[in-house]
């Protein structure tokens, strides 16, 4: 039980080291510019809501580690749903957008 402990934890320890690795790196390549990341989401009708939830949330929690912006994309939803988006997208700040729709 002591060796599957340690085990995990080693584990997630080389994790952390990677990622702090990987953010030395970045500043050290790119120390004066800040990186831009926007994140396209098109969603499918099954599981649109839970999506659009899933995205909001990523970026209320981690903020721009995770995305500067999230687009939405709706293609043949329903009305019902399009509307849901609409709301759940305004409560997170999100910007969506409904194809082929002027």
């Amino acid at each position: 039980m002591k060796l599957l402990l340690f085990l995990v934890f080693l584990l997630l320890s080389l994790f952390g080291l990677c990622e702090f690795l990987h953010l030395i790196r970045l500043i050290m390549i790119f120390p004066k510019r800040k990186m831009n990341a926007t994140l396209v989401v098109v969603l499918k009708e099954e599981t649109a809501i839970r999506q659009m939830m899933f995205a909001g949330e990523q970026l209320k929690w981690l903020g721009s580690k995770y995305a500067d912006r999230i687009i939405i994309v709706a293609e043949n939803l329903s009305a019902d749903t399009v509307l849901e988006c609409e709301q759940l997208a305004s409560k997170y700040n999100l910007k969506f957008v409904v194809k082929g729709k002027g």
